[in-house]
């Protein structure tokens, strides 16, 4: 795999190993592993029938800061949105 900056997974190993830790905890995180400033958390969700994603994104000083404020609310927008999912997705409050 190719190795974007010195954070990225290179190997397959470690992807596996991110995957399952993301998979367990219910969201993901990229730190620098794409951007070398950027840090991003992303959780998925289904809406009726199809998946897709919610994700946070900045720089990274301004995530660590505030990293479990932008966890709870990444998994409170998440549980808002399954939680209405047989609401129009166009009406679902967040």
């Amino acid at each position: 795999m190719d190795q974007l900056t010195e954070k990225t997974l290179s190997t397959r190993q470690d992807l596996l190993n991110d995957l399952a830790i993301s998979r367990q905890r219910g969201w993901s995180s990229n730190i620098a592993e794409s951007v070398p400033d950027l840090a991003a958390i992303a959780a998925p969700f289904s809406l009726a029938g199809k998946w897709y994603a919610v994700s946070i994104v900045g720089p990274i000083a301004r995530m660590q800061s505030s990293w479990d404020k932008h966890l709870t609310l990444l998994t409170d927008v998440v549980q808002n949105l399954t939680r209405n999912e047989d609401a129009n997705p166009m009406q679902v409050g967040v």
